[in-house]
């Protein structure tokens, strides 16, 4: 009930101030391309954004948006890079990064949805170029979140995000994983998220032969201990995966510092 009462004020809001800014509810540039932040964010707060996408690394010192920085579990699996695109700090509510990943989490606010798609698409084809792969030979694919939170927010955030950003990219979208969790994983400790990620998170039925050979790029949207990528990742060696990329709307790096040692 209290899921769906959130949905209702939050459609509500959305009617009735169509295209606001979703940090202070001012004006937005209505007219801009799809995707753009100037959709979402009115002109202070789109400046503002921008600076959470070059806050610095505290491992590699490059901004966030630049930086390949994996976190220890990763790395103790032998992923070593994990792509961000802008800086989360779920204590600074009113900021606006945390917003736009409220907003992502907790409504179906199309415009977030389109601008999280576009930092993410921009995000790989840059990498993409600088490493000097195609993206459209990778499937997109993305760490689902658990039937808890789809019952209360009513929709997987990142499923849309994943498959608009597929679109942009011009590559293939597979949803692989279904998350049998019951709990969220902000509620946890490090070591909690990666013993429910890893019972959790499964490969949908039928979709395990569809993995062998296949490239993957999964896609999530704040990276604090790595855990829910790494059992995804997990799972499609184990299926028989070719490479696999995770690249990932935020680092929370600062809110865990010490998950990116040294």
């Amino acid at each position: 009930m209290t899921g769906a009462f959130f949905r209702l004020l939050n459609d509500v809001a959305y009617y009735l101030y169509p295209e606001r800014c979703i940090v202070c509810g001012g004006e937005t540039d209505r007219e801009a391309p799809k995707g753009s932040l100037t959709r979402i964010f009115c002109e202070e707060c789109r400046l503002e954004f921008i600076e959470y996408c070059r806050h610095k690394c505290p491992r590699c010192g490059k901004p966030i948006y630049e930086c390949e920085c994996s976190t220890k579990l990763l790395r103790s699996h032998g992923i070593d890079s994990a792509y961000k695109c802008f800086h989360y700090d779920k204590n600074a509510r009113g900021s606006a990064a945390s917003r736009l990943i409220f907003s992502l989490k907790s409504t179906e606010n199309g415009a977030s949805i389109d601008a999280a798609a576009r930092l993410l698409s921009d995000r790989i084809a840059r990498e993409a170029m600088i490493e000097g792969y195609n993206a459209r030979d990778f499937v997109i694919t993305f760490a689902p979140r658990g039937g808890r939170s789809i019952r209360n927010y009513g929709a997987d955030h990142m499923r849309l995000a994943a498959k608009r950003t597929a679109d942009n990219l011009g590559a293939d979208f597979v949803p692989m994983f279904r998350n049998t969790s019951r709990g969220a994983q902000k509620e946890k400790s490090a070591l909690e998220r990666e013993a429910s990620a890893s019972g959790n998170i499964r490969i949908c039925n039928r979709r395990a032969k569809y993995a062998r050979g296949v490239k993957f790029i999964i896609l999530d949207d704040v990276l604090t201990t790595g855990a829910t990528c790494l059992s995804c990742a997990e799972k499609l060696r184990a299926a028989g995966a070719d490479e696999i990329k995770i690249f990932t709307l935020a680092s929370a790096f600062g809110e865990r510092a010490n998950n990116v040692g040294k």
